[in-house]
């Protein structure tokens, strides 16, 4: 085994575990034919649409389109590396430890370990020395006054640094640990004279883990001095184990929720996310007292697909939130703000206004570029020539830094639409003091109506013309696959799709009648028009007309975003969709 490279452990370790067994620690499965079925952890469903095969070895899910084998399954669920879940999975598969030594991002694991386990120790010390002395009774009072109750401390490992620093050393050398690695670790640090001391004393401590759940360490909040110039906050030094620009507090716990929400909700403080936490709002996490970084965002994009930021209401929260609006779109994920009232923080919020309240703020977030448009305006008077062309260079320089153009395309229309609507109530004022002179006519654009299309487009043509053949040849469906997996642009052929890759799981043919029967009501309806509308198309088909239809269902897509349709689109029934893309075709959609 010592000789086997990375590549070779994997393949020793997926032959050995049983997919389905690493699956159903996280998911009920039941059997269904020669596979397993569930609801799946990735997103919510309430019909399962994942399916695990036990003889393939991987799982796949026919709603989201995740899946992998029991290793990347393990990675996903855990937001570990795929290294670290080889290493997870090496004791199932009987592999020597000491090869896993050597395996890439194992390693550090390894040598941390003792960091680990004595930071572990610590965060039990403290914890003890809160919930059983007479100091920590202070503290403890302190914490009911704000909401803090036993079952919160442990759950959140919350403890108390006590005033004798030397405390923390004895307990260290009673239990046999090093303090050397404590101090390592930034538990403890050494004077002039080579003695230690602890370097937290008197404050209430907030445990940190990392997205493994192991403890990597602390912050101390102040409790009994009102100094100004005394920092609330002391977090761990930078260290090995200890980085907060990649360290989110509470994701080891949230991601937990987080699996089955897609989104995370994102704070300022320990203290927020255990308001939260209290208010029902299990997937909450808060940075470490620093802003959002690239290295959080890319933690947060292995877990989610939205982050809600709710940071405080304040000037330094709003302008917080604003710097991290574009770092998070740049990664894909959609994201959402929570405007927390009268320049409050949630913790705050939640005591004056009651849970229920909190939670009608999460249930309505305002859209990010929405908040970006009302963020960007500051400052600014619109009413002047120089004030209207600031916020429009504003604009442009904020939508050249997203990752879809339409998005800042949006932003420069809505700008042209505010101006717009001033003008004619303006003008509309005018018309009023003008009485008995002459009146220009006024026209809504309401009574602007488009002529409806008979025409079908082209791009519209192309994605039925590809279920037709996917139907047909399952050579079809894998080409489509490969090329543009299930991301059609008519909502309902997309599930169609995603109904034929699910067919295609199970079952090397398509039998048509069979495939039919699966499907509800509406799409039956929609794929058995494709099949009679196509019925005279030849069966014989080439890989050079079907990526034709493949570029032509592509083509669709970048029309919707230049026209910034998209969200209309997307929201817009199936009836209202043909006839969009008909008008795109035709070029009526400017």
């Amino acid at each position: 085994m010592l000789t086997l490279d990375r590549k070779q452990l994997a393949d020793h370790i997926k032959a050995s575990v049983s997919v389905v067994d690493v699956v159903n620690r996280y998911v009920k499965l039941s059997k269904s034919g020669n596979n397993h079925k569930g609801l799946c952890p990735f997103h919510n469903e309430a019909t399962p649409s994942f399916l695990v095969s036990e003889d393939k070895g991987i799982y796949k899910c026919f709603g989201c389109g995740e899946g992998g084998d029991a290793i990347s399954f393990l990675s996903k669920m855990e937001g570990i590396s795929y290294s670290e879940a080889l290493v997870r999975l090496a004791d199932h598969a009987g592999v020597d430890q000491k090869m896993l030594q050597h395996m890439q991002g194992s390693k550090a694991h390894y040598s941390f370990e003792k960091e680990f386990a004595l930071l572990k120790f610590a965060q039990g010390f403290y914890q003890y020395y809160l919930l059983n002395t007479a100091e920590g009774k202070i503290a403890c009072d302190y914490l009911a006054g704000r909401g803090i109750t036993k079952e919160i401390i442990e759950q959140f490992n919350i403890g108390l640094a006590p005033r004798d620093g030397n405390l923390l050393i004895k307990a260290l050398a009673s239990n046999g640990h090093s303090f050397e690695v404590a101090k390592h670790a930034g538990l403890i640090g050494q004077n002039e004279n080579g003695d230690y001391y602890g370097r937290f004393r008197s404050r209430i401590m907030f445990g940190v883990t990392n997205e493994q759940g192991n403890v990597v360490g602390f912050s101390g909040r102040i409790y009994l001095s009102d100094d100004p110039t005394e920092a609330k906050y002391v977090n761990s030094p930078e260290s090995n184990v200890f980085q907060k620009s990649r360290l989110i507090y509470h994701l080891h716990e949230a991601k937990k929720t987080a699996r089955v929400t897609g989104k995370i909700v994102m704070f300022e403080g320990f203290l927020d996310v255990i308001a939260a936490h209290k208010a029902g709002v299990s997937e909450a996490v808060a940075t470490m007292g620093t802003a959002l970084t690239g290295e959080h965002v890319n933690v947060l994009s292995r877990h989610v697909r939205e982050v809600i930021l709710a940071f405080d209401g304040d000037k330094a929260g709003l302008a917080a939130t604003a710097k991290a609006i574009p770092l998070l779109l740049a990664s894909g994920l959609q994201v959402s703000i929570v405007l927390i009232p009268d320049g409050l923080d949630p913790d705050d919020y939640v005591k004056q206004k009651g849970v229920d309240a909190f939670r009608q703020l999460i249930k309505n977030p305002l859209g990010a570029i929405d908040f970006q448009y009302e963020y960007l305006k500051q400052g600014l008077l619109l009413e002047t020539t120089d004030g209207k062309l600031e916020f429009e260079r504003r604009l442009i320089a904020f939508g050249n830094g997203l990752p879809d153009r339409s998005l800042g395309q949006a932003l420069l229309r809505k700008l042209k639409d505010e101006l717009y609507v001033k003008q004619q109530r303006n003008w509309n004022a005018h018309e009023k003091q003008q009485e008995g002179l002459y009146r220009r006519p006024t026209y809504h654009q309401s009574t602007m109506i488009t002529p409806r299309l008979e025409v079908m487009s082209g791009e519209v043509k192309a994605e039925k013309e590809l279920i037709y053949y996917m139907l047909l040849d399952r050579q079809v469906f894998e080409w489509v696959l490969v090329q543009i997996g299930t991301a059609f642009n008519i909502d309902v052929y997309r599930k169609i799709v995603q109904a034929i890759e699910a067919y295609y799981f199970e079952n090397k043919v398509m039998n048509q009648t069979e495939f039919l029967n699966q499907l509800d009501p509406q799409m039956m309806r929609v794929t058995q028009d494709i099949i009679y509308e196509l019925k005279n198309r030849p069966q014989r088909w080439s890989h050079e007309m079907i990526m034709e239809l493949i570029d032509k269902v592509q083509k669709g897509a970048l029309k919707l975003a230049h026209a910034g349709k998209k969200e209309l689109f997307y929201e817009a029934s199936h009836e209202q969709q043909l006839a969009m893309m008909g008008e795109l075709t035709a070029g009526l959609v400017h």
